[in-house]
Parts: structure tokens; C-alpha cells; sequence
């Protein structure tokens, strides 16, 4: 939609969300997860993989829409 301010044509967004910080991986992006490795031997363990973030996918923000 195209409103005029003062003569001059201008947009009108839409509302955005409002993105917060991650609350799994405090922003970062990042998260370390366990993984298990087979040992045959031992009988296994964990071994620790930081991997991107499942929440937000790597972008350390989620969308919080308002809806008033």
C-alpha cells in the first residue's frame, strides 16, 4: 500500500515480529549437544559436538509475534 507523506510517496510495512534473543542458546547461535559413539570394548559414551542451534538455526534471534 503507498500512503504520501508531505507530497512525497512512502511504503507502509506490514507489522514485523519482534525477535528476542534464544533462549537455548543465549544468542550465540551455537549449542553443545551429546552425541553417543559406540565402543565395543568400554560399552560406548558420550561424546560432546557443538552443532548450530535447533530453536533458531543458527541465528541467535527468535520471533515473538505480538498479537494484540
Amino acid at each position: 500500500m503507498v500512503a504520501t507523506w508531505r507530497g512525497v510517496p512512502t511504503l507502509i510495512k506490514k507489522p514485523s515480529p519482534i525477535t528476542n534473543p534464544c533462549p537455548q542458546c543465549d544468542g550465540e547461535g551455537t549449542c553443545t549437544y551429546e552425541e553417543p559413539v559406540v565402543d565395543y570394548v568400554n560399552g560406548g559414551y558420550l561424546q560432546e559436538v557443538v552443532d548450530t542451534c535447533d530453536m533458531c538455526h543458527g541465528s541467535g534471534t527468535v520471533e515473538d509475534w505480538d498479537d494484540e
